[in-house]
């Protein structure tokens, strides 16, 4: 059974992300994760301290991404080559460049990195004992690419090893040979998960913070112990499985090194100085939050017109309290239908939050009861309510529901929508199972 739409398009976006960012950052790009996210989902290009081929060479990658998912469509028709390989070199690199390099003897010097060809200088990486490893000959390496392409033709001919193990193979192999000047790393891996997604698996994403791990195993490997590398993709592997069975679960994909990740964009935009605050005002609320919330309010309406329709009827209640001249009063008010509700959002009718400053100049709380009552053909205790509430500070405003958490957003912040979108597919999935468990 295929995922719900909107569950795969959150893994697609989650596994695209981590792969760009961490096979990016294993060969040292600086963007972080949410600067990633940034430049490939928002299109959002003014990062500053960042070289500009830093942001290319992320943008690059993420299209040699979609390349090798879009090869995979049509392996059968269209079967991998050594042009393939040499293209994908050539869209990761760019343009040649200059590059750091050291010579057989040792010595660092400069030398220019040309794309899309095989090398035509020795290459070498030092290892952690100080030595140098050097992989095959410029010469060697037209015949030790021709040999690795019909070792690959001939493993999915004749199906012996698990998928994961020929992904894992292919990627030592090439990293072995090390076919060109640069890019060698980020290419074994795409090409690795191009294999994966012959077969409609999910990537295989190795992580930057196991970097010391990954370059064990390939040293393993390079000993003889094939076995240890195939373990150790396989390990990494599991991530991502178990990333697609949350996704199909509809469970959260954030994990804590996510978070981890958003301090340190955080930290590094305070220090530059460029978090600019707007602060609460009667234009503010007007000019962003009332828009924000007629978009959250009708995104998640459409999306449970299907559960609604189940029912005799679907109402929101509302209560707000608020300072008056005899101490706290309460106002409750009903709102017969969820569209008459919807529909007084939509006219900007500020009736519906009374997000409005009282004389003492707090800020007011507003609690609302999504209700379903008379759940259609069942003889069962049918009715249901979910509560949350919206609240205003000075700088953020929040959405909080029971059982799912709490939402905070800053006035007239570029993100809000998108978070808006997804925090109304929370509560969604919320609602859907409480009466899926509950009946």
């Amino acid at each position: 059974m295929p995922m719900v739409e909107v569950d795969q398009k959150r893994l697609d976006e989650k596994l695209r992300l981590e792969f760009n960012f961490n096979s990016n950052h294993l060969e040292g790009n600086t963007l972080t994760y949410q600067e990633t996210k940034e430049l490939l989902i928002k299109d959002i290009t003014g990062i500053k301290e960042h070289t500009f081929r830093e942001l290319d060479e992320m943008k690059a990658h993420d299209v040699a991404l979609l390349m090798v998912k879009d090869w995979s469509v049509e392996s059968e028709s269209r079967p991998l080559t050594e042009q393939s390989i040499k293209n994908l070199n050539k869209v990761i690199l760019i343009k040649p460049f200059w590059k750091d390099a050291i010579t057989p003897e040792g010595q660092h010097t400069k030398r220019q990195i040309q794309v899309g060809d095989y090398k035509s200088f020795p290459n070498s990486v030092q290892l952690e004992n100080g030595e140098l490893f050097e992989y095959a000959t410029p010469s060697d390496t037209p015949i030790l690419m021709g040999e690795l392409m019909d070792w690959y033709r001939n493993q999915i001919s004749i199906n012996e090893l698990p998928t994961i193990a020929i992904a894992a193979l292919f990627h030592y192999k090439l990293v072995k040979i090390h076919p060109f000047d640069d890019g060698n790393g980020r290419l074994a891996r795409l090409l690795m998960n191009y294999i994966l997604f012959c077969y409609k698996l999910p990537p295989v994403v190795i992580k930057s913070a196991d970097k010391k791990n990954y370059l064990r195993a390939l040293q393993k490997a390079d000993a003889g112990d094939l076995e240890a590398f195939v373990e150790y993709i396989a390990e990494q592997f599991i991530w991502s499985l178990e990333l697609s069975i949350q996704a199909a679960l509809g469970e959260k994909l954030e994990e804590a090194d996510d978070l981890d990740k958003q301090i340190e964009l955080l930290k590094r935009k305070v220090k530059a100085g460029k978090i600019l605050e707007k602060e609460r005002s009667d234009e503010v609320m007007l000019e962003f939050v009332f828009p924000e919330l007629n978009f959250f309010f009708h995104s998640l309406n459409a999306k449970l017109q299907n559960v609604k329709s189940m029912f005799v009827k679907c109402s929101i209640s509302k209560e707000h309290e608020y300072e008056g001249g005899f101490g706290n009063t309460i106002s409750t008010s009903v709102f017969e239908t969820w569209e008459s509700f919807i529909d007084q959002v939509s006219k900007g009718d500020e009736y519906c939050f009374n997000f409005n400053r009282d004389e003492g100049d707090t800020y007011d709380r507003v609690d609302y009861w999504l209700n379903l009552s008379g759940l259609l053909n069942l003889i069962v205790n049918n009715n249901f309510s979910f509560p949350f509430r919206l609240r205003a500070s000075q700088f953020t405003y929040s959405i909080e529901f029971d059982e799912i958490g709490q939402l905070s957003l800053g006035y007239g912040q570029p993100s809000n929508q998108n978070r808006l979108a997804d925090f109304s597919d929370l509560v969604r999935r919320h609602i859907q199972r409480t009466i899926l468990d509950t009946v």
